[in-house]
C-alpha cells in the first residue's frame, strides 16, 4: 500500500500532500546540529521575554549569578546549564537564529500576547 501511495505521490509531483508529509517527516529524522547559545542570544532571548536574569535562572534551575557571568563573558557554562537555559527558553517559544549573526525570534505570537494586545490601537 505505501508504495502505490509513494507512486502516486511521485506521478502528482511537489504540490501533493503526502509528498509534503513525506518531506517533513525526513527533515525530522535527520539530525540537525542545534545553534550554540550565546550570550548574545540569551540578552536578547530574555528582552524578548521581557525575564529579568533572576527570573530565566528561577525557571532553568540555575543561579543569577551563572546568568549574569554568562552574559558578561566572565564565565562559559557548562553544556548542562547551556541545556537547560535553551529547553527552558524554547518551550517559551524562543528560536535560536544564526546565519553569521545571532539572533532570537518568538514563535507563535498571537493576537492574544500582551505586547499585541497592548498595542492594538495604536496609530
Amino acid at each position: 500500500m505505501n508504495t502505490d501511495r509513494a507512486r502516486i505521490a511521485a506521478a502528482l509531483g511537489p504540490f501533493c500532500k503526502f509528498n509534503q508529509t513525506l518531506k517533513i517527516q525526513k527533515m525530522q529524522e535527520e539530525k540537525v546540529p542545534k545553534i550554540p547559545l550565546t550570550a548574545r542570544h540569551l540578552r536578547a532571548a530574555r528582552g524578548l521575554l521581557n525575564w529579568s536574569a533572576a527570573e530565566l535562572a528561577e525557571k532553568a534551575g540555575i543561579t543569577t549569578n551563572t546568568i549574569a557571568n554568562w552574559e558578561n563573558g566572565k564565565h562559559r557554562p557548562t553544556q548542562d546549564t547551556r541545556n537547560r537555559v535553551r529547553d527552558v527558553l524554547e518551550r517559551h517559544g524562543v528560536e535560536l537564529l544564526n546565519g553569521g549573526r545571532p539572533g532570537v525570534r518568538l514563535s507563535g505570537i498571537t493576537p492574544d500576547d500582551d505586547d499585541v494586545a497592548a498595542h492594538h490601537d495604536d496609530p
